[in-house]
């Protein structure tokens, strides 16, 4: 048998047949949730955004995701699968969704919500790998990978 081919990873997502491009992302750590999972957010964005961690201020208007992640590690993000729960326990999904034609300052554009699904993540060294493949309420998929560092903000 032939061995398996690597999936090369592509940096997008794709939503109602459209693909947008994931260039950049921050990791943002919002600590302790009190049951012995911790609480990290992963925004990536489209390289319509300008990610200044000087100023700590995130200009641009393009498109997002957001995937609010809680982790069994109070350092990072622990390699795993993340799935939606109503608790903030770890390996769960409390909150995901994207954001399309998005201007970040004035708030404005779409947003999307996802209910379920799941987002798998493995890190190497600084490089982070998230696959990601959600539903809408209504059923519509999100489906997604990034692979490249995050920004700590």
């Amino acid at each position: 048998a032939a061995a398996a081919v690597p999936v090369a990873i592509v940096n997008e997502f794709t939503y109602e047949g459209t693909s947008y491009n994931l260039s950049q992302g921050i990791l943002e750590d919002y600590g302790d949730n009190g049951n012995g999972s911790y609480d990290f957010d992963i925004s990536l964005f489209s390289d319509d955004f300008t990610i200044d961690l000087v100023n700590d201020e995130i200009t641009g208007r393009g498109e997002a995701v957001y995937l609010d992640l809680n982790s069994d590690n109070m350092a990072d993000l622990s390699d795993g699968t993340y799935v939606f729960d109503i608790n903030r326990d770890a390996f769960v999904i409390s909150v995901a969704g994207i954001f399309l034609d998005y201007d970040i300052q004035a708030q404005n554009g779409t947003a999307v919500q996802a209910s379920s699904g799941e987002v798998i993540l493995t890190k190497s060294g600084d490089e982070y790998t998230i696959s990601f493949d959600l539903s809408t309420a209504t059923g519509d998929a999100i489906i997604g990978q990034y692979k490249g560092t995050l920004s700590r903000v």
